[in-house]
């Protein structure tokens, strides 16, 4: 395929309609109407600002945390890795591939073709500047016949990236108490910070995890690890008030 500095236009006669998915407003001129080019661009644009988000999120940057048992001091820890934003990482890099296929690839890089730069980066991991150009170019690629479904998938992987950063899957996380895990001897125990990551959906994806040694729970071992962390609780105190 070869780069199309004309993109093929809408052929179809009469009334036609948009091709984005849910829209049907009537669009005889190109593939998708001026609101939906509209929402491509903006999509084109978020691309950048979601991966780093999703970076963030994946390099376990995002904290948690709990005030020292003073009360004075805030005690952080990353948070454990995120499926949900490893996959929409994947979904959203797959979403801009989709829409630049359809644009086709440089002729030559040997003309002075100004996509040949960002299409570069793009085939060395880096689609951000790809996205850009693509971008700049909404009401070109409104003219391409299959826009309406890449645009689809592009959007909804925008919103799923949005979604797992800024309105996390985890959005209830409940201290539970501290880690009952020891070491091989039985003796030295990890004490960490376990916590509840409660998802808002599904709730079958729900964990407890220690910070500390990053041990996970699932819910069905959360009986056993409740009386676990209450027994380790109570010897704790103990100690306390011994002291």
């Amino acid at each position: 395929m070869t780069t199309m500095t004309s993109p093929e236009r809408r052929s179809r006669a009469g009334r036609a309609e948009c091709t984005a998915l849910g829209c049907g407003r009537p669009c005889p001129h190109a593939w998708l109407c001026g609101d939906c080019t509209d929402g491509l661009r903006e999509d084109l644009y978020a691309v950048r600002p979601r991966l780093e988000d999703l970076e963030i999120t994946l390099t376990r940057q995002d904290r948690i945390g709990e005030h020292s048992s003073g009360g004075t001091e805030l005690v952080v820890w990353p948070l454990p890795w995120n499926d949900a934003a490893s996959k929409a990482q994947t979904r959203l890099l797959r979403a801009v591939a989709a829409v630049a296929a359809l644009w086709g690839v440089p002729e030559s890089c040997d003309t002075g073709d100004h996509y040949c730069e960002p299409y570069g980066a793009a085939q060395g991991g880096n689609w951000v500047p790809l996205a850009g150009w693509l971008a700049r170019r909404a009401p070109e690629l409104a003219q391409i016949p299959r826009i309406g479904p890449a645009a689809g998938r592009l959007d909804r992987a925008v919103k799923s990236a949005r979604t797992v950063c800024d309105l996390p899957s985890h959005t209830r996380r409940i201290l539970v108490g501290p880690c009952p895990r020891s070491g091989v001897d039985g003796r030295v125990y990890c004490d960490g910070p376990v916590w509840a990551l409660l998802p808002a959906l599904d709730s079958s994806s729900a964990t407890l995890v220690c910070l500390v040694c990053e041990h996970e729970w699932q819910t069905t071992q959360w009986r056993r690890a409740g009386r676990d962390i209450l027994r380790r609780r109570a010897v704790l105190a103990l100690r306390v008030g011994a002291a």
